[in-house]
């Protein structure tokens, strides 16, 4: 049987997650970034329709550290 800690889950993440971008995840915390489990409210960009268009609730979780976001439509 599969281990599903959420120690296990969350490797497992991360090995999907750096799978697909093809490189591995930072994993120093960056100062001033949210705390692993601090509640958050995704909300969309009043300036640009996508890709939410809606809100959702979420929680910071520790699959990489925070990066910053490397887009054209990307704002500080």
């Amino acid at each position: 049987m599969a281990d599903s800690s959420p120690d296990s889950t969350n490797a497992a993440d991360r090995r999907a997650v750096e799978r697909i971008m093809g490189r591995p995840l930072r994993q120093e915390w960056p100062a001033g970034a949210w705390a692993v489990g601090s509640r958050v409210t995704v909300i969309r960009d009043p300036d640009w329709d996508g890709p939410w268009r809606d809100e959702f609730p979420g929680t910071v979780d520790g699959t990489g550290a925070p990066e910053p976001v490397e887009s054209p439509r990307a704002r500080r």
